[in-house]
């Protein structure tokens, strides 16, 4: 429970932090390798579809940590953390790989933390309908 929690609050300021890129908030230099201050609005839609995809993952984070209870059976919300705490190790890994840039010194922890606290709550998610 406290693994989801930490991955919840982690995964929370990033989906902040992207809100606030996508309401044009002068902080979109730490993405994209710095070359903007305020995102580019062809970039925006994409950066809200991340968004809708970071709050699916947030609330299968709160399941899998028995934190939130949604109607989803225990084996479908064990599939989901399974392939979202490898979506997000790629993701850190590729962050990571990044270089110097501002996205690996802020996106990179707050990714891996998530990642981490996936794979800490996968064991804890019943298999049970």
């Amino acid at each position: 429970m406290i693994f989801a929690l930490i991955g919840s609050i982690a995964l929370g300021i990033q989906i902040l932090l992207y809100l606030l890129m996508v309401l044009g908030v002068p902080i979109a230099s730490i993405t994209l390798d710095g070359k903007y201050k305020v995102l580019p609005k062809e970039f925006r839609g994409a950066y809200l579809a991340s968004i809708v995809t970071q709050i699916l993952i947030l609330l299968t984070l709160l399941q899998s940590g028995s934190i939130l209870s949604l109607p989803f059976p225990g084996i479908i919300t064990r599939i989901l953390a399974v392939l979202f705490a490898l979506f997000l190790t790629f993701n850190a890994i590729k962050i990571f790989a990044a270089g110097q840039s501002p996205e690996r010194k802020i996106i990179f922890p707050l990714t891996a933390i998530t990642a981490l606290s996936f794979f800490a709550t996968i064991s804890t998610v019943p298999i049970s309908p």
